[in-house]
């Protein structure tokens, strides 16, 4: 469940971040079959777009960025298909480069406080879909 960002030799941590019960709604009823055939789920990790663009807890939070197609080596997913489209809870870990002292509680702040949790989010890739409404999520550092 890792997934590597090399940061300029900074001391790398693990950090988990997860989403719980994100509804989407798919336009065209075409595409939500389409989409169902492979049910692809992208995680994308920006955290130069939080209110602080990263800086409170990341060493360079620029360079801090990533997408990918979620699987069983990245992280974990449970989908549910409604009639519209699906709910889809997800939790993804990555190794990234943070400042030095920063703890879980300064990653808890910074997620709540400083717009963290506007950093990352799922998406089904290239299908005309919208992301409605979750149960909230979090970010947490593992190690």
């Amino acid at each position: 469940m890792k997934r590597f960002l090399r940061m300029n030799n900074h001391k790398e941590s693990l950090l988990t971040w997860s989403i719980r019960a994100a509804k989407f709604h798919f336009d065209s009823a075409e595409d939500y079959q389409d989409w169902k055939r492979d049910k692809r789920v992208f995680f994308l990790f920006r955290p130069s777009q939080s209110d602080d663009r990263g800086e409170t807890v990341f060493a360079d939070p620029e360079n801090s960025f990533d997408d990918f197609e979620i699987s069983a080596g990245d992280g974990d997913l449970l989908i549910y298909l409604e009639d519209s489209g699906p709910v889809i809870t997800a939790r993804v870990t990555i190794k990234v480069a943070l400042r030095p002292g920063v703890d879980d509680e300064a990653i808890a702040s910074w997620a709540l406080e400083k717009g963290g949790w506007f950093g990352s989010t799922i998406s089904l890739g290239l299908y005309d879909v919208s992301l409605t409404e979750d149960q909230g999520g979090d970010w947490e550092l593992i190690g």
